[in-house]
């Protein structure tokens, strides 16, 4: 079931990028910090140094160097942590750099890290301009500053920020400047922000975060804290096993896993794949996803639909086989399952009683890797006792929507993913949750998150091009763990092409169609 195999720790950011909780993050400091023979300032020095080299190399700042006819100010907010000595790093190189700097630091009871003391006494040396923040009324107006970096708090935050920090925060929040967060945006939790009240987590233009993404970016309710975030290497350590397992999807993870084909294969080598899709006013759905099949791989495809939409798919596609049910408007039966390696449902189907009806045999019948989506996912919501009944390993693709349709009500992300979780370990299946960081959970409780893909992509018959690619991995022959999360990750790609040609608006469902040869290129490349 695992997708990847074991990596040693050296080549573990080369495939694998984890998505640490705090106290693998912490342990991932003191791993690099003993296997390298540093002190833990110098690995301080060292993530310092590169978030000023990203924040040097940011369009915004190098638009401000090229245009403004001022001097740039930037104002660096510390708290008494270790994430306030990066902060004070930062606040030091670019001083000598010959910015004009200026550090506020957070005086509260907290007793500062010994590593900020040490920080702070080398900015001193350098005469950086430094300002305590005692009471509220020592907050200054943030809007003489072009850039503000916000280093109050790390990822070891647990607890809702209060009093003069939250006070400084919201100054910071209403100032109108660009505000650039080191590591993660103070105040915001690594995890759950579920409990987390608003007014005092940092609003980040962007966030140059440390190792890895924290699992919070991926939930679309923190977007207006994180920003545009990016991870930067600062060369952590970790173990090969960690308790848990969750993998931010890479191209070189995706690269390592392709099938390549024989010299010497044949159509047969390559799977025949049934899809069951269509109904009347739908057929478009059908369309699409079974181009998405032949263009990721399969050898052979069947498209069984509605008869009324038999001739439409023979002249659309006619690589395609088609199986036309009896039904002019609606699915209401199944073919013989005996010839094929992979079947998909679920794509524009509606959910009449007799197309549940069929979708019911199915699931009883099939003995094949699965996928399904669409209506097909809904008519299960109907009929949830089916669930039960899902093959090992099938895979469901719903979108937030129809996952509480089949899950019941949730509050959050953050709830959904515990429950993605959860029922794939419980019922032995794959939930590949859709969204801007698409989610696949495994049987083994694994979770991986995706890392392409945009809002571009946000129109009909999108979900259809993935249930398409998904299938044809399938029929390929890949194993339904590692058909999904390529699937996800080249479906994003796709859509990532078909933005830089289209722009933000203009991108459908064919047009990530269209780039799907082009992105299975680029990897095989």
């Amino acid at each position: 079931m695992r997708l990847f195999p074991k990596f040693s720790p050296s080549s573990i950011n080369l495939l694998v990028m984890r998505i640490l909780d705090p106290a693998s993050l912490k342990k991932s400091d003191e791993l690099t910090i003993a296997s390298e023979g540093i002190s833990s300032s110098e690995l301080m020095e060292r993530a310092g140094i590169r978030f000023m080299d990203e924040f040097l190399n940011d369009a915004s700042l190098l638009r401000a160097l090229q245009y403004g006819n001022e001097e740039i100010r930037i104002g660096i907010v510390c708290g008494p942590g270790n994430n306030g000595g990066d902060g004070l790093v930062l606040a030091r190189h670019l001083h000598i750099q010959g910015f004009s700097v200026e550090v506020f630091i957070l005086k509260e009871k907290e007793n500062p890290s010994a590593d900020h003391l040490l920080n702070l006494e080398r900015c001193k040396e350098k005469n950086v301009p430094i300002q305590f923040i005692h009471s509220e009324k020592d907050i200054p107006d943030w809007s003489g500053f072009q850039f503000l970096v916000d280093a109050l708090f790390g990822y070891g935050l647990n607890r809702k920020t209060e009093g003069l920090a939250k006070n400084i925060i919201q100054s910071l929040n209403q100032s109108l400047v660009k505000i650039y967060s080191i590591d993660i945006p103070s105040g915001l939790f690594c995890e759950d922000n579920s409990q987390n009240p608003a007014d005092g987590i940092i609003r980040a233009w962007k966030t140059f975060t440390f190792h890895c993404p924290k699992l919070s970016f991926l939930f679309p309710e923190n977007s207006n804290y994180v920003g545009h975030w990016k991870v930067i290497d600062i060369g952590l350590k970790e173990n090969s096993v960690l308790k848990k397992e969750r993998i931010f999807s890479t191209h070189e993870l995706i690269v390592n896993h392709l099938k390549l084909r024989s010299k010497f294969s044949h159509k047969g080598d390559y799977g025949h794949a049934l899809l069951l899709a269509g109904s009347k006013g739908m057929f478009g759905a059908a369309a699409l996803s079974s181009s998405a099949v032949l263009l990721s791989g399969a050898g052979l495809l069947t498209t069984h639909l509605p008869s009324h939409g038999a001739q439409m798919l023979h002249s659309y596609l006619p690589e395609a086989m088609v199986n036309a049910d009896e039904n002019e408007d609606f699915i209401t039966e199944i073919p013989d399952l005996s010839r094929f390696d992979a079947i998909g449902v679920g794509p524009g189907i509606g959910r009449d009683k007799q197309t549940a009806n069929a979708l019911k045999v199915l699931i009883q019948q099939c003995n094949v890797p699965m996928v399904i989506d669409a209506d097909a996912l809904n008519l299960l919501a109907e009929n949830k006792t089916w669930l039960a009944f899902l093959p090992q390993n099938t895979i469901l693709s719903p979108h937030p929507g129809e996952f509480d349709r089949l899950f019941g009500k949730h509050s959050s992300s953050w709830d959904r993913y515990l429950t993605a979780k959860e029922e794939a370990i419980k019922k032995g299946i794959i939930i590949i949750l859709k969204g801007a960081h698409t989610l696949v959970a495994f049987p083994n409780g694994d979770v991986f998150f995706n890392s392409t893909g945009n809002p571009s992509m946000a129109k009909g018959g999108s979900g259809d091009v993935l249930t398409g690619i998904i299938l044809g991995l399938l029929s390929r022959g890949y194993e339904p763990a590692t058909a999904a999360v390529m699937a996800v990750y080249i479906h994003g790609k796709s859509g990532d092409m078909a933005l830089n040609e289209r722009g933000p608006e203009s991108v459908l469902a064919r047009d990530i169609l269209g780039f799907l040869p082009i992105c299975f290129q680029d990897l095989y490349n």
